[in-house]
């Protein structure tokens, strides 16, 4: 019979005991087993957790045999730490490797406000891209590769022009690096120069909004890509004519924005920016450019007071504009048109031409073109002092620009109107004055103390007819 066992004593368990000889070896594979189950971490890692980022990226760069690459990444971050004002006094300030002078540092210009923009030094993964993108640009330095060189420096520019303004500082000075590099590479026929010409341009003009700089750099890359075949389809990732085609295309919308900008002020340097303009549409090859360039000459010509010259172009334009049924070039054309025989003195032609190009306009349902035309119209009749024409047309400006919701343009035709309609009761008040009997002054004194307008409503009539001088109150 077995002793009874008590409730209250737990039986001591004894450790397994390993075979003698044996302990060793067994605990040093536990050991390598969960050792092997732990994360590798480098010395790298260990280095990017421990120090700033781009300063470990930099130490690497080094280490790997690429000191150029790892001084331009650091002067880069030096140059957006100096201008959110967090360089430490003492600190060298250089440039980036740009072998181009700079007229100013382009953190100050169009760019997003330096304290709505993040600073470089905190954004890792461009950091990254960055060491990535300089260490093959120097590889291919280190191999006498130049053109892989320029095109790596090139790609990368184009990707800081994509991330946003925050990152267009960057852009600009790679795209100057890249410049720089291609600049010396000649074994290609200019063909590396040209793209990062061209790109360069595209960047001051379409992101930068700076036509006056873009124009130098449009103009070396079309005159290195006549007659020929190259594009930039893989630097940019879109759509692209020729480097020559797009260079005078985005030359054509530089001077013509250059031109418009000095129309009041030298209208005389206008008129020959416009004329080059004209002349780089002409070389793209393009319709659209072509007429758009006559047009913006035609207006430079009557600025200058070359209201001849003006006729000539425009009417030369409005001939192109029939023929290619360009609805919307041909309706500025006329009005256009109309003002050049106005200045020119030719009262008949600029009123013949503001009704065609009311009836253009109307024929093609362009709105703000209707009103525009009604307003001139109405202008015109006035200053003729033909009242009873230009009242009406005045009126239904101010119906059609306030269904627009163009205030501005409303006001003026309204105050052109009340200005009609009052010369058109002009002789009424003065014949109630001049009267100076008892019934007449009455009738004045109560149109004065009355809240009722000179205007009555007229539901018989369409819309933009409603409104209708009320001369009755006069009699």
């Amino acid at each position: 019979m077995l002793p009874a066992v008590k409730s209250n004593v737990v039986p001591k368990l004894q450790p397994l005991q390993a075979p003698a000889g044996k302990r060793g070896p067994q605990k040093q594979r536990a050991r390598d087993r969960l050792q092997s189950r732990l994360p590798q971490v480098v010395e790298t890692e260990i280095r990017r957790l421990r120090l700033p980022y781009h300063e470990a990226l930099c130490l690497e760069l080094e280490e790997e045999g690429f000191p150029t690459s790892a001084g331009f990444l650091r002067s880069l971050v030096q140059l957006d730490a100096q201008a959110h004002g967090e360089a430490r006094p003492g600190d060298p300030v250089k440039r980036p490797g740009d072998p181009v002078k700079r007229r100013e540092d382009p953190v100050k210009r169009r760019e997003a406000p330096v304290k709505r923009r993040p600073p470089l030094a905190g954004q890792n993964q461009l950091l990254d891209k960055l060491q990535h993108g300089l260490r093959e640009a120097e590889k291919a330095r280190q191999t006498d590769d130049v053109a892989r060189e320029a095109a790596a420096l090139l790609g990368l520019g184009v990707f800081f022009m994509h991330a946003g303004d925050a990152w267009w500082w960057l852009a600009d000075q790679l795209l100057l690096a890249s410049l720089g590099v291609a600049r010396d590479h000649t074994r290609d026929g200019g063909r590396a120069e040209a793209l990062a010409s061209y790109v360069y341009g595209l960047f001051l003009f379409e992101h930068m909004q700076e036509p006056g700089e873009a124009a130098p750099y449009l103009a070396k890359a079309r005159d290195l890509a006549m007659g020929q075949s190259w594009d930039a389809e893989d630097e940019l990732r879109r759509p692209q004519d020729t480097v020559f085609v797009e260079s005078c295309h985005l030359l054509y919308l530089a001077l013509t924005k250059m031109a418009a900008g000095l129309r009041d002020s030298d209208p005389a340097r206008a008129v020959q920016l416009n004329k080059t303009a004209l002349r780089r549409a002409h070389d793209s090859g393009q319709v659209e450019s072509i007429d758009g360039a006559m047009l913006e000459l035609g207006v430079s010509y009557i600025a200058s007071g070359e209201y001849l010259q003006a006729v000539e172009t425009l009417e030369a334009l409005k001939m192109i504009c029939f023929d290619e049924k360009d609805v919307e070039v041909l309706a500025t054309t006329l009005m256009q048109l109309a003002f050049a025989y106005q200045c020119a003195g030719d009262n008949a032609n600029a009123l013949h031409h503001l009704r065609l190009y009311l009836s253009w306009s109307e024929e093609n349902q362009l709105e703000v073109h209707i009103a525009t035309a009604h307003r001139y119209l109405g202008e015109i009749f006035l200053k003729r002092n033909e009242l009873s024409e230009a009242t009406p047309f005045l009126r239904r400006a101010v119906f059609f620009f306030e269904k627009l919701g163009m205030t501005p343009q409303t006001e003026q035709s309204r105050a052109l109107m009340a200005l009609s309609a009052s010369l058109m009761a002009l002789p009424f008040v003065t014949a109630l004055l001049l009267d100076g009997r008892d019934p007449s002054l009455r009738t004045l004194v109560r149109w004065k103390d009355s809240p009722k307008s000179f205007w009555r409503e007229r539901p018989d009539l369409p819309a933009y007819e409603q409104v209708v001088l009320q001369q009755d109150i006069f009699e």
